[in-house]
């Protein structure tokens, strides 16, 4: 659907003039968008190299996770009162409430997204690439430790390595991403703002991606347009993927297909017993208490802690 400049153009006078009215400053407006992430997601040029989309069962891997996005300005508390801005999806009951005062809900107007929503503006897609990186460095780790095939390796990687990569990125954006993402709902962001870490590096990150991609396929033959193309398309058509009660039932109770890469059983994560974790904190208590710097109180903390 064609982006609505006038509708945009409306909202923006209008937050402009409850910011003015209200005394807002930016560290107390918000907003929030989703994105879906095919998580698992690797160039074809990968397997291509390795035989192993020729393999038996081969397919392209999209198992997803929809991530939601919170734009905010770095290293600051939330204030006593802020406002939240939402877009009009779905998802998005229009009656949603806060249970406190303090806390406002805004809904922007329909088809205005790609033009004034904050989150739409450079930060999800600056959000996933670092977690594209840290995917490929994380499944390169796995291929130089253990000798098993590209299929297998990808298997290893759960959600809980995804949120732990996917929080990871997020920390290491810069502040003036989360900043320029508001110029076009609000121009004077920037006047408002002091000392924003400046953004940059992606010549850099884009490099280390390569390498690391070209380290997993054996080869040297993919080029930068190549992890450029993987990044932009790899989470194509998921944006605007909404689905009902019963689709989500239907998906979540699907048996597991032959040969299916997609629906991947994980291997069960080895409990630890009670027994094996009492020796290792016994262990590392004997350590911490054979430092210098290590006081009586130290101990007597860590022990009333665990035990």
């Amino acid at each position: 659907m064609s982006a609505d400049i006038s509708g945009s153009t409306d909202f923006q006078i209008k937050f402009l003039e409850m910011v003015e009215r209200e005394k807002l400053t930016p560290e107390q407006v918000y907003n929030m968008d989703e994105t879906g992430i095919n998580f698992k997601m690797l160039p074809e040029t990968t397997f291509l190299s390795s035989h192993e989309k020729s393999a038996p069962g081969f397919k392209k891997n999209k198992e997803r996770i929809t991530v939601a996005v919170i734009g905010h300005l770095k290293n600051i508390n939330l204030p006593i009162k802020a406002v939240l801005i939402l877009d009009n999806a779905p998802t998005h009951p229009q009656d949603l409430t806060c249970h406190t005062a303090d806390i406002k809900i805004i809904y922007l107007p329909p088809n205005v997204t790609s033009l004034i929503q904050p989150m739409d503006q450079g930060v999800i897609e600056s959000l996933k690439k670092p977690y594209r990186r840290k995917l490929v460095s994380e499944i390169l780790q796995y291929s130089e430790s253990e000798d098993k095939g590209l299929l297998e390796i990808i298997k290893k990687i759960n959600i809980k390595d995804v949120i732990y990569m996917l929080a990871m990125a997020f920390q290491e954006m810069p502040s003036a991403t989360f900043v320029k993402s508001w110029r076009k709902l609000w121009p004077d962001i920037e006047k408002l703002v002091a000392n924003a870490n400046p953004s940059g590096g992606e010549e850099v990150e884009n490099e280390s991606i390569l390498q690391d991609l070209q380290k997993l396929s054996g080869n040297d033959t993919m080029q930068p347009e190549d992890v450029e193309n993987w990044i932009k398309n790899c989470d194509e058509n998921l944006e605007n993927e909404f689905l009902n009660d019963d689709e989500i039932i239907i998906l979540a109770t699907k048996e597991p297909q032959e040969n299916d890469t997609e629906t991947d059983d994980y291997e069960e994560e080895e409990k630890v017993s009670h027994d094996d974790a009492r020796n290792v904190m016994e262990v590392a208590l004997k350590y911490i208490e054979q430092q210098r710097e290590s006081t009586a109180l130290d101990l007597l903390e860590l022990n009333l802690e665990w035990f």
